[in-house]
């Protein structure tokens, strides 16, 4: 058994005993990690703050490679995204990325760009002040490419047609999509303004990601896109459960809105989805 350093985000907290912790982590060096933090939930624990979800640290652990529960020696946090734990649509869309590692890595794979990835999603998610949802898609998008599973979208599977006229249709099952001359027999229908904000998140990280406003019909569209495309590819995430979640936390916010304004259409302005948790 040796000392091992290295950065780490926590997925998540769970509580055993009375002052125990075991946490899962989001490594740099060794991918993802269970590790037991004794006395963390003592007030005198060297621990106390710093073993927070979301939490970007530097850890030391007590590692042996035959063994699935690792040993926490020591913690210093990084960025404590507070931001992310404080306000509601933050936490849900926070807790969808990290649910997302949680389900799909296996423990001790380290994949140093998903790392990265993370915490850039984590870092804007707690910076940006519009536009959030834009950093999930993206970050849910560059996660299926690191995967192999991103979606060809830049052209036709058929005519091989570059432009896009009026609607797309999405073959989740090959990854690629057929323009509305080439319909065919099975495919899920996507708006023009859907595919046209999937294309560009297909090339935007989530730091830049934040920048644009879209109507939230065009992102819900894309949003059941990116949940089919990663359920058929990657089994663990057939069943996430964060994104019914932060419906229920959007209709929350939006029932207030609408009484105040005397009105109930049913959805959100353009405005809202960007400045609410979109």
């Amino acid at each position: 058994m040796a000392l091992a350093k290295t950065e780490a985000v926590i997925l998540r907290s769970r509580r055993q005993g009375e002052t125990t912790k075991i946490l899962t982590l989001y490594t740099k060096a060794f991918g993802k990690m269970n590790v037991v933090a004794k006395g963390a939930r003592s007030t005198k624990s060297r621990f106390w703050g710093s073993l927070e979800p979301f939490n970007y640290v530097h850890v030391v652990v007590y590692r042996k490679e035959t063994r699935e529960l690792q040993f926490l020696s020591q913690v210093d946090i990084v960025e404590p995204f507070r931001r992310l734990r404080a306000e509601l649509g933050r936490t849900a869309l926070a807790a969808s990325a990290c649910e997302w590692v949680l389900r799909a890595e296996v423990n001790e794979a380290p994949q140093p760009a998903l790392f990265t990835l993370l915490v850039e999603t984590l870092h804007t998610l707690d910076r940006a002040e519009r536009g959030l949802k834009n950093v999930l898609r993206s970050f849910q998008m560059q996660f299926l490419e690191l995967h192999g599973v991103k979606p060809r979208l830049d052209r036709c599977a058929q005519c091989r047609a570059r432009e896009v006229q009026g609607p797309v249709f999405l073959n989740v099952e090959e990854g690629c999509y057929f323009c509305s001359q080439c319909r065919p027999a099975v495919a899920n229908s996507m708006s023009h303004a859907a595919f046209s904000l999937l294309r560009w998140l297909a090339q935007t990280r989530p730091a830049q990601a934040g920048n644009v406003l879209v109507p939230p019909e065009a992102g819900a569209e894309v949003d059941q896109a990116l949940l089919r495309l990663a359920s058929f590819h990657l089994e663990p995430l057939r069943d996430v459960r964060v994104p019914q979640v932060l419906a229920e936390i959007e209709e929350g916010l939006r029932a207030p809105a609408q009484a105040r304004e005397g009105h109930t259409t049913g959805t959100t302005s353009e405005k809202d989805d960007g400045q609410q948790t979109s």
